[in-house]
């Protein structure tokens, strides 16, 4: 995430946003997203609705809709009744709410999440989710996560990353009618010298038919 919004030089390769090499035209290509990071970036004294009216004003909203994109945003993120309460005073999922707010308040093109429900219960979470899918039909949303139901609700497209190498890129149910039949191996290999080739090529055969490998393009 860090590399996509600029944060971070790349170790190789390249990342174009709206055509902008963000390396080189950094500027132009954050003109078009909106970054949630993992951790809340709040201000302690502020209220949920001076968050709001503050980080508009931040991202050029025209003054006279200043009051409008905050009330707007303030009900999209369900946070109608805590508009007056302090951000420090706000329950975890609250403040995870009020902080995808300050991201999609400004109507970017792409909006960026980092891990947009770790360490939430399973109610915030599906608030969360809700936000989540409204934003999507208004915007690109490019979301990092661990939690493949939450990938599988969200989400219309996986990619699923090992060591940096894109390992999978399919869509939800792709991956589910190949990957949802699942069957359980168990194997017992004795590691002594004489069969520890054996053991080897074993693990290796085990391994391929496990694997989750690059779909074809008749992928859905």
């Amino acid at each position: 995430m860090n590399v996509v919004t600029g944060l971070q030089k790349p170790s190789s390769g390249k990342v174009y946003i709206q055509g902008y090499d963000v390396a080189k035209n950094m500027s132009q290509a954050r003109h078009a997203i909106a970054y949630c990071p993992q951790r809340d970036m709040i201000f302690a004294d502020l209220t949920v609705w001076e968050h709001l009216l503050y980080i508009a004003a931040v991202k050029q909203v025209p003054l006279k809709s200043l009051r409008s994109a905050a009330q707007e945003t303030l009900a999209l993120v369900n946070l109608e009744e805590e508009a007056e309460v302090l951000s420090q005073d706000l329950k975890r999922g609250e403040m995870k709410r009020l902080s995808i707010g300050m991201a999609i308040i400004a109507k970017p093109q792409i909006v960026l999440i980092d891990e947009p429900t770790s360490g939430l219960d399973s109610t915030s979470t599906r608030n969360v989710w809700d936000i989540l899918l409204h934003v999507r039909g208004a915007s690109t949303l490019l979301l990092s996560t661990h939690d493949m139901t939450e990938a599988d609700v969200v989400a219309d497209r996986i990619v699923a990353l090992t060591t940096g190498i894109i390992v999978c890129n399919a869509s939800p149910n792709y991956l589910k009618n190949i990957y949802g039949k699942c069957s359980v191996l168990i194997l017992h290999v004795l590691l002594l010298a004489e069969n520890s080739l054996v053991a080897i090529l074993l693990t290796k055969l085990m391994l391929s038919r496990l694997m989750l490998g690059k779909p074809d393009k008749e992928q859905g």
